[in-house]
């Protein structure tokens, strides 16, 4: 069932607005809002009932406080950089690291001078 019709709150037809019919728990909100106009069964607008009777729904859905402890916090860039700055050190040390592992191993993978080779042998066997 499709409410249409004229607000009872600000008086106008609105195409295509959603209205909905107040009850009893929309008066009793609507009062505590401030806003006495209103009586059981009126027909109401959806911007009317928003400002009117939804008006606390902001504060009803943001509960969380700054001691929440689920909440996400930022974070200090000082500490971020220096983080980072530690992190890099540990990087450039690797990778040197890794450069001297090269070219030790490249120095154990050589090929073997055969005519040096041959020199020794000699050498050892006189």
């Amino acid at each position: 069932m499709v409410l249409q019709g004229e607000c009872t709150v600000c008086k106008e037809f609105r195409e295509g607005s959603k209205y909905r019919k107040v009850s009893e728990d929309s008066n009793i909100k609507a009062e505590a809002g401030g806003y006495n106009n209103l009586s059981v069964g009126d027909l109401i607008c959806n911007i009317c009932y928003n400002k009117y009777i939804n008006f606390d729904s902001y504060t009803k859905h943001n509960k969380k406080s700054e001691n929440d402890p689920f909440r996400v916090k930022k974070r200090n860039s000082s500490a971020n950089t220096s983080k980072m700055t530690e992190l890099e050190k540990e990087i450039e040390k690797l990778e040197q690291y890794i450069v001297e592992l090269s070219t030790e191993l490249e120095n154990k993978a050589r090929p073997v001078d055969t005519n040096n080779l041959i020199g020794y042998y000699y050498a050892t066997i006189l």
